[in-house]
């Protein structure tokens, strides 16, 4: 999984999120579990972090954040067979606020 990269406007507010494939996810094995961190502070997430019905891709619905600041949405999914992926720059996004 690479790092993703987003450019957004204070006022917008929308999802973002990664998709999990080989060799981050065996055959059959799906995300059942994510939570999300954002760093600095000042990108606010909008409700729960989502997970695809396919078990393969997380989503978080963000908003606000301050002009000029980069920010880093990491993801920590757990995998049905037991891997926890939480890796800075891999199972992030980061959010470029104009």
């Amino acid at each position: 999984m690479a790092e993703k990269f987003v450019k957004k406007a204070t006022s917008e507010k929308f999802a973002v999120g990664l998709k999990y494939k080989t060799p981050d996810l065996l055959a059959g094995e799906t995300v059942i579990g994510v939570t999300v961190g954002i760093s600095p502070e000042g990108l606010t997430v909008v409700g729960d972090p989502q997970i695809s019905a396919d078990g393969r891709e997380v989503s978080q619905m963000i908003s606000g954040g301050n002009s000029g600041v980069n920010y880093e949405v990491l993801f920590k999914v757990t995998t049905s067979v037991g891997h926890i992926y939480n890796r800075p720059g891999k199972d992030s996004v980061l959010v470029k606020v104009v």
